[in-house]
């Protein structure tokens, strides 16, 4: 049987009904590239070597099991985005097109996924997973856990009423 991808695990334990039920969960599917994974959307310790935003790459279309690669694999070459590791060396051209290259080569929901840790905006996205949830799942994970992590969220102003709207 073929592994879940880290975009279901995650799914998964946000179906969960309890705190504690997600937590055995994360526990239960915890690999190296989903601690990865949290680590680097929920450690503010890890900064990223990366222009913020989304960046200009084509989804991968192929259906679910068909993509050319999985995030498993894909997880190792992150250390190539972190702030002080190897990719610091690398022309910044190189690095974002690598980071591209990686978009592209997996499944839409884990390129979503890498985008969503690379920008710390995975809160919100999988009930109930936040840094707290993290640091309780996996204690030795996060160095520094993101404080408020909806601080980062950024604030929709409201427009005025439509009758306000038409009277200028």
């Amino acid at each position: 049987m073929a592994k879940q991808m880290l975009s279901e695990v995650l799914e998964g334990a946000g179906n969960q009904k309890t705190k504690q039920d997600k937590i055995d969960y994360l526990r239960k599917n915890g690999s190296i590239p989903l601690q990865t994974i949290l680590k680097g959307a929920y450690d503010d310790a890890v900064i990223w070597n990366l222009p913020e935003g989304k960046p200009p790459f084509k989804a991968d279309g192929a259906p679910k099991g068909f993509e050319m690669v999985s995030l498993h694999k894909q997880c190792k070459k992150f250390k190539h985005f972190v702030k002080g590791g190897v990719g610091d060396n690398q022309p910044a051209a190189r690095r974002e097109r690598m980071f591209i290259g990686i978009l592209e080569s997996l499944h839409s929901s884990e390129a979503e996924l890498v985008l969503n840790m690379k920008e710390k905006t995975l809160m919100g996205k999988y009930n109930g997973i936040t840094s707290a949830l993290v640091a309780e799942a996996f204690p030795d994970l996060l160095v520094k856990p993101m404080a408020n992590p909806r601080a980062r969220v950024p604030k929709v102003k409201k427009t005025g009423t439509e009758e306000s709207a038409n009277e200028s």
